[in-house]
């Protein structure tokens, strides 16, 4: 099989695309002249946008791309997220989640070490002799 550069393969030179249908002046003279609106307005782009897409006078496939170029500036995006919303409490229930908080605080607190108390006993007697020995 032959690679590279085959001759006389590709499009001519000053040769319009095959399928591509001329646009008539009409439809380039106003795409210029909404250029130059455009660039002469002190608009923000997005309000641009939103005009473009809402003038019937102007081609379908361009109004749509507008409008979908402005949406994500209008309109959040949805996504699929749960939002858990606790019921309103009173202060009344807010203390007594306070207090129980803090007895599972105390519960949960490291105890002190327990000591004993140890007293010395002298060994006297027999018992002395005994352990000496």
């Amino acid at each position: 099989m032959a690679s590279g550069k085959r001759p006389g393969a590709g499009r001519k030179p000053g040769e319009a695309w095959k399928g591509a249908a001329p646009r008539p002046p009409a439809v380039r003279d106003l795409a210029k002249a909404r250029v130059r609106q455009v660039l002469n307005s002190s608009d923000d782009p997005l309000a641009i946008l939103c005009e473009i897409a809402s003038d019937r006078e102007v081609d379908v496939q361009i109004r749509v791309t507008a409008a979908s170029a402005a949406a994500p500036f209008m309109f959040p995006r949805l996504s699929a997220s749960v939002v858990a919303t606790a019921p309103a409490t009173s202060r009344d229930e807010t203390s007594g989640l306070v207090e129980r908080l803090m007895r599972r605080f105390d519960l949960m607190a490291p105890k002190p070490a327990e000591t004993v108390d140890a007293t010395l006993v002298e060994m006297v007697g027999a018992d002395a002799d005994a352990d000496a020995e």
